[in-house]
């Protein structure tokens, strides 16, 4: 596909087709029916020049040099995977203490949604590039830092379980467990939005270099080796981090493994998610009209139509 000629004061492009065929759009349709991401990325580049000060038109630009475009109004998608990534990294870091038993392995329950967060971060970079996602992870980040500094204040101040919160816990809750596990929170959560501040950075950069000099290779690949290589980075270096020299410790040790194993289990079902996601926002795009109001409606559209 190349750009034959942008016209009618860049409101309007005429292009060839992989098949030959010349048509004529306006540049919000072309833009926002995912067309322009199809372009090379010298004919990105002829297209961002183009454009010029476009303000409906938004365009990512990679370190490697790749380019992003998508509208103004395509943004609710963003908004929505941001929160779930946020929300599943925030479930991760509450439910760090509670572990499960699942033979053959011993886990945190937190390892399972800090695995499937990256299948939206994933999403996000495939679909808004290398700056929103940045902003997301900076989001997430932010606010894991700031619960985990709210919580580590009050920690400091002298606290006890109330008598109400007791009752509504039962006969059977210990109230000096539940404080030792309340207050594991704000080193959890802090501990996590550092990691997070490196998985992030390492997931983003690596799924972008590989998306840039391996474009051929299907999503699936380059999001399994993004996430694979930065949560692998996490476990390793949060391990040490949080428990010092873990890998002498026999019990320390065969948690970590086990919870390395389940990541890479569930990143492994969760690339397959983050396609579908993808696939489902790319269909959507593809019925694209630049007054259209119902974007979200036509998303959800595609599950039951």
């Amino acid at each position: 596909m190349k750009i034959i000629k942008v016209f009618d004061r860049a409101q309007k492009v005429r292009y060839q087709s992989d098949s030959g065929s010349v048509y004529v759009l306006s540049m919000s349709i072309f833009i926002g029916r995912g067309l322009a991401n199809r372009l090379p990325v010298e004919e990105k580049q002829k297209l961002l020049r183009a454009i010029g000060e476009n303000h409906c038109v938004c365009s990512d630009k990679s370190f490697a040099g790749n380019y992003t475009f998508y509208m103004q109004d395509q943004f609710w998608a963003y908004f929505f995977l941001t929160l779930l990534f946020c929300s599943f990294v925030l479930i991760s870091g509450i439910v760090f203490p509670f572990h499960y038993h699942l033979p053959p392995v011993d886990m945190a329950g937190g390892v399972i949604y800090f695995a499937l967060a990256f299948g939206f971060l994933d999403a996000i970079s495939e679909l808004y590039g290398l700056r929103r996602s940045f902003m997301s992870a900076a989001v997430c980040v932010g606010l894991l830092l700031l619960l985990g500094g709210s919580l580590y204040l009050h920690w400091l101040m002298p606290s006890v379980m109330t008598p109400h919160l007791e009752y509504q816990l039962g006969t059977q809750a210990d109230p000096e467990s539940m404080m030792l596990i309340y207050r594991q929170f704000a080193p959890n959560l802090v501990n996590l939005g550092l990691g997070l501040l490196l998985a992030g950075l390492v997931n983003i950069l690596l799924f972008q270099l590989i998306r840039d000099l391996l474009r051929r290779l299907p999503f699936v690949v380059r999001s399994f080796v993004s996430s694979f290589t930065a949560i692998s980075l996490f476990m390793i270096f949060g391990a040490t981090f949080r428990f010092g020299n873990w890998m002498m410790d026999a019990e320390l040790r065969h948690w970590v493994w086990d919870a390395l194993f389940t990541s890479w289990v569930v990143i492994f079902f969760t690339v397959f998610m983050s396609w579908g996601i993808i696939t489902a926002v790319q269909k959507s795009r593809k019925c694209y009209r630049a007054t259209s109001s119902n974007a979200m409606v036509r998303f959800f559209k595609q599950f039951f139509v």
